[in-house]
């Protein structure tokens, strides 16, 4: 949980395919990986779960998943932006689509709830897809996105991820679902309204209908879940 107050955020409960033999066929795949930025292949594991990779290519991307999404290499000959709320801008909403993923991943797995689950694709969806667009702004800026979770939102989706249903549905939707995208409407809308970057304004502002739309299927999850 975020230490300042967010307006609206909600206070977490106490703690209650077929194989082929054709080695042809995987060396061609492990030779077209090698050429798709590692970026997009790491979303797309994230996004689908487990694929008809190599043992070699699966082994790569599992770990990296562990860690974040690594950020492609710097684009040669670009200078890298400076503005210190454009970085901060990268780095806040790099964590906040990579901790979504995360925690979508795993509810998707355990969770029993159809709404949940429901909602809990939607997130890997369209915040796999808001990552390879903000990657993609990145790469053009000459910067480096983070890896890994920021410690409050590593501290709550480790303590996510040891809870079953129907425990694990209410904490997602109020924390997941609701605090963790508050935090990300903040920036989205400061950026939106402040950033000296129009491309970096022009993400945002796309982005903010889809985060209140999260945010509304979130809070109504936890009134359905509350009238049961």
């Amino acid at each position: 949980m975020p230490e300042n107050h967010i307006p609206g955020a909600i206070a977490p409960k106490a703690d209650a395919g077929k194989r082929t033999d054709c080695k042809t066929m995987t060396a061609g795949r492990d030779r077209i990986l090698d050429r798709v930025p590692r970026y997009l292949v790491i979303a797309g594991a994230l996004l689908i779960g487990t694929t008809n990779w190599s043992s070699s290519a699966m082994a790569a991307t599992s770990n990296a998943v562990a860690a974040g999404v690594t950020a492609p290499t710097v684009k040669p000959g670009i200078k890298p932006i400076s503005d210190p709320e454009a970085l901060a801008f990268f780095d806040t909403a790099a964590r906040s689509d990579l901790a979504q993923i995360r925690m979508a991943r795993y509810v998707v797995r355990t969770a029993k709830d159809p709404g949940v689950i429901f909602f809990a694709k939607r997130m890997l969806q369209e915040h796999g897809a808001d990552l390879q667009q903000l990657s993609q702004l990145a790469h053009n800026k000459g910067v480096k996105l983070p890896t890994e979770l920021e410690t409050e939102s590593l501290q709550f989706i480790t303590r996510l991820e040891k809870l079953q249903p129907p425990m694990l549905e209410h904490e997602y939707a109020a924390i997941g679902g609701i605090n963790f995208h508050l935090k990300e409407q903040a920036a989205y809308k400061k950026q939106a309204e402040d950033g000296k970057d129009e491309t970096l304004k022009s993400h945002a502002r796309d982005a903010l209908p889809k985060i209140a739309d999260h945010i509304r299927m979130a809070r109504h999850l936890i009134a359905n879940t509350q009238s049961e």
